[in-house]
């Protein structure tokens, strides 16, 4: 079970066209699961901008008891739609939506690789405060899996 947890834990990233600075994200946070089983994670993301769209590339790194037990490195496009509406994708396949209201966001995505996902964001000057869940199949076996944690731009 820890494997399929874990596996879970990858997060697509997050974020709206208009309401982040571009750079250089590095936070952690924990996870968990309904059999009990938890850990921590780290992750740094780095951020572009362009006139309506952000893309964030990220490298993810999960721990339980202390150990690295899954790395994902990868990249997420959020198309600007309307009214703070935006379109989730990777390789220019949607794979979600989301949207935003001031200073928070959220997103709904469903992955053939990962499960059906959402992640609402807080976004501050300098920080996003994350909280989302994961539900998918992997190896036969169904899970669900919750996060929450802090990333901080780096100056």
């Amino acid at each position: 079970m820890k494997k399929l947890v874990l596996v879970a834990l990858v997060t697509l990233c997050n974020f709206a066209p208009a309401m982040f600075r571009e750079g250089v994200y590095q936070g952690k946070g924990i996870w968990k699961a309904p059999d009990q089983s938890h850990g921590t994670w780290t992750e740094t993301m780095t951020v572009k901008k362009d006139q309506n769209a952000v893309t964030v590339t990220y490298q993810t790194k999960v721990y339980h008891d202390e150990q690295v037990v899954h790395e994902e490195t990868g990249e997420a496009k959020f198309v600007a739609t309307s009214g703070g509406f935006f379109d989730v994708q990777e390789n220019n396949q949607s794979i979600g939506q989301g949207y935003c209201f001031k200073d928070i966001c959220h997103i709904d995505y469903q992955d053939a690789n990962k499960g059906l996902g959402e992640e609402t964001m807080h976004v501050g000057r300098l920080r996003i405060h994350k909280m989302g869940s994961l539900r998918g199949e992997h190896a036969g076996q169904k899970f669900t899996v919750a996060w929450r944690g802090l990333l901080t731009r780096k100056p």
